[in-house]
């Protein structure tokens, strides 16, 4: 079965420079976070069916151009708070391995600019109202509840506990996050996104219909989870590498994987 090996790179300074003349507003960033939100997501996934190999892939950030990046993160070391915001390049990704994404439904390049022949869309393209969904989320709310019952699957998964979520796990996960971001828990829900929800939801805002993250095989838990974007074949690899093509083609098959325990499907090498 032929699977799309998505290339991945390992982010210094000069990759810095490269990603931001090479990617565009609305593409996608994925990466392994840090704990203890990235360990919740990472065993969420294998508890849903997916690939050990690619669940890894715990976070996904949405850029939108000018060397800046969006996304939703909890409370991290040397961090105040978490939240929805918008970061450099330089800041988000230096040091990491991270794989970059595009809709092959944006089509619509009107211009390019800078030494680097930059590409840029229409200001009322479906990829700029991406970009300004984004825009507008900056400031709200990481949602820890979401996080505290992936958190809770993942835990019965790994230890074969009761379906029901048990109370006492949840409460002590609440308490733990509360403690890092006292009212973190009280966000509104509507307001307060994961990372991979508030991407679901930049793209949903501008393309409701035919939004290319509905993919039935992949929708397998209440929030969306950043391994199902690594895995959607409409998204196409984005070559960081100097000299080699920008983008490179998907070449997914079917996307059968088992019921759980790490899934039975196509085998996708990861870092």
């Amino acid at each position: 079965m032929p699977v799309d090996v998505r290339p991945r790179f390992k982010i210094d300074e000069a990759l810095i420079d490269r990603a931001q003349a090479v990617l565009r507003p609305a593409d996608l960033v994925l990466f392994f976070a840090e704990p203890p939100a990235s360990s919740a997501v990472f065993h969420a996934q294998l508890a849903y069916g997916f690939p050990e190999a690619v669940c890894a892939i715990t976070h996904v950030g949405l850029y939108i151009g000018g060397g800046q990046i969006v996304h939703a993160q909890p409370v991290a070391p040397l961090q105040k708070r978490g939240g929805i915001r918008a970061e450099s390049l330089a800041e988000v990704l230096d040091g990491r391995t991270v794989a970059c994404l595009r809709y092959q439904g944006f089509t619509d390049i009107v211009s390019v600019s800078g030494p680097d022949r930059t590409l840029s869309y229409s200001p009322k393209s479906a990829a700029a109202k991406v970009v300004a969904s984004a825009n507008a989320a900056v400031g709200g709310r990481y949602d820890y509840r979401a996080v505290v019952n992936l958190a809770i699957d993942a835990l019965r998964h790994k230890f074969d506990l009761p379906k029901r979520r048990p109370r006492a796990v949840k409460r002590f996960l609440e308490e733990v996050y509360r403690a890092s971001d006292p009212g973190g828990l009280a966000a509104n829900p509507a307001h307060a996104f994961i990372c991979s929800d508030l991407v679901y939801d930049c793209y949903d805002s501008a393309l409701p219909v035919r939004n290319p993250m509905n993919r039935p095989e992949l929708m397998r838990a209440p929030n969306r989870l950043p391994v199902e974007f690594f895995l959607n074949p409409h998204f196409l690899s984005v070559n960081l590498a100097e000299g080699g093509p920008e983008t490179l083609t998907a070449s997914f098959g079917p996307l059968n994987f088992g019921s759980g325990g790490g899934g039975s499907g196509p085998v996708v090498r990861l870092f």
